[in-house]
């Protein structure tokens, strides 16, 4: 005879069976198994929706996650009234900062709490919702609404609530108008760094046209019924200034500026970079040497970025407000898809080495920032620099006052000392371009060879 905590099963051996009474195990069971104590999260829900409650989420990378979530006050405070919860039976509430490298106000974001949010009176929001700020194991940054899970109207107003507050995050975010990398780090958007920059007419002219004055009327192109979204290519050798043009451009527009190096690129978050460029536009974009790792080109090799490169500058999203800017030592080296496309890349700019009427004003206006002794012929250093970049022409300036001040303990820079720095960057490139050869090459040409050492 079973006890009160007891269940019987009954063994019939000559028809093989085995009989017990189920809904008595489980009632035994439910009785005599120690209650556990309520989920204080599930019964905070439960307690503020009125009920059982259902879900719906969405995450994001870190640094991303942290961006959504710096406005999501202000959307909050449109639409709810909101207490958030300090319990230490619950999960801590945290905070981070946003960690852009500048300072801004309201810098931490809630990254692990709760929000119980009641809709406004007279409001459009009619339900009651619970949001729940989640770092997952991984380092994502998730978002969770629970709603009353047999209520409609709950359910379509959790929904809304994550795709209004993410739209309301790209049009107020704190990068808007600013410079940053896919890092998400903030760079500086300063002209005194291109004070050098020397471009002959035919250069300046076409980034003139094509980028500067582009992007001052992209209102009223756009009012014309043109596309508003345009490839530039610069190109020309190392150190013609590439560089400097780039960042005199971002120093004569407020647009929001993405920059993207090589080191993303190999990363493959072009396609990113582009979707983050279409919230935000109008939108520069910088593709810095682009001809990397042996430039993005089908005849060179199955380059892993080529496909992304071409979807995210023509591919089924539009590109409108979008401009792009990259930099190339070597254009013929670019796949033909990206060089000569409307679409993908609509002009290419060549930065050429300084001709004599560009070489003449670098002179002048380096050796101004210096003291100079005796009179400068600066005719025969325009003849005497041919062929040399930008970055040369400074270098040899550069290379001049050391010779004055080692050589000769002077501050000043004369003509001799000009010239001495000319054949000394001569040897200079010379070395550079020359091959280094092998260990056994030096051997076989040196005097002190002797095969008895061996």
């Amino acid at each position: 005879m079973a006890t009160e905590d007891e269940f019987t099963i009954n063994f019939d051996i000559e028809k093989g069976e085995v009989r017990t009474d189920l809904r008595e195990f489980q009632r035994i069971y439910s009785e005599t198994t120690p209650k556990r104590p309520p989920n204080p999260i599930t019964a905070m829900i439960k307690a503020h929706l009125g009920g059982p409650s259902d879900c719906v989420a969405k995450y994001w990378p870190e640094q991303l996650g942290k961006l959504m979530l710096h406005t999501f006050e202000g959307y909050l405070a449109k639409h709810y009234n909101q207490e958030n919860i300090e319990n230490p039976q619950m999960r801590a509430t945290s905070h981070q900062p946003l960690g852009l490298g500048i300072v801004i106000e309201n810098d931490f974001v809630l990254v692990e709490g709760f929000r119980l949010l009641c809709p406004k009176a007279g409001g459009v929001k009619q339900a009651r919702l619970v949001i729940s700020h989640i770092v997952d194991p991984d380092g994502d940054l998730r978002i969770v609404v629970n709603y009353l899970a047999e209520d409609k109207t709950s359910k379509r107003e959790s929904a809304e609530l994550l795709a209004e507050m993410v739209d309301y995050a790209w049009k107020n975010s704190v990068l808007r108008g600013r410079v940053f990398d896919m890092g998400f780090r903030v760079l500086d958007r300063d002209s005194r760094s291109v004070e050098d920059l020397t471009l002959n007419d035919k250069a300046r002219k076409a980034i003139d046209f094509h980028i500067v004055r582009y992007i001052e009327k992209l209102d009223t192109l756009r009012e014309a019924g043109l596309t508003t979204n345009r490839g530039v290519i610069l190109s020309g050798p190392p150190g013609t200034g590439k560089t400097l043009v780039v960042k005199d451009v971002i120093a004569k527009t407020s647009m929001t500026t993405i920059v993207i190096t090589s080191a993303i690129r190999a990363t493959q978050l072009v396609s990113e970079a582009y979707r983050i460029a279409r919230k935000l536009a109008p939108t520069l974009v910088i593709l810095e040497d682009i001809d990397a790792a042996g430039g993005i080109s089908r005849q060179l090799c199955d380059h892993p970025i080529l496909g992304e490169v071409l979807q995210a500058l023509n591919g089924i999203e539009s590109n409108e407000g979008v401009i792009t800017l990259a930099t190339t030592n070597y254009a013929e080296n670019l796949d033909e898809a990206l060089r000569d496309r409307p679409g993908r890349f609509d002009v290419v700019i060549k930065i050429d080495l300084p001709d004599s009427k560009t070489r003449h004003i670098l002179l002048e206006r380096l050796l101004s920032r210096y003291e100079v002794q005796g009179k400068i012929d600066l005719d025969k250093l325009v003849v005497q620099t041919k062929g040399l970049t930008g970055a040369w022409i400074d270098e040899l300036i550069k290379t001049a006052l050391q010779n004055a001040i080692i050589s000769d303990g002077r501050s000043s820079i004369c003509q001799g000392d000009l010239m001495m720095a000319i054949i000394d960057i001569r040897n200079r490139r010379a070395e550079a371009h020359s091959p280094t050869g092998l260990l056994c090459d030096r051997f076989r040409s040196s005097d002190d060879f002797s095969p008895e050492v061996f």
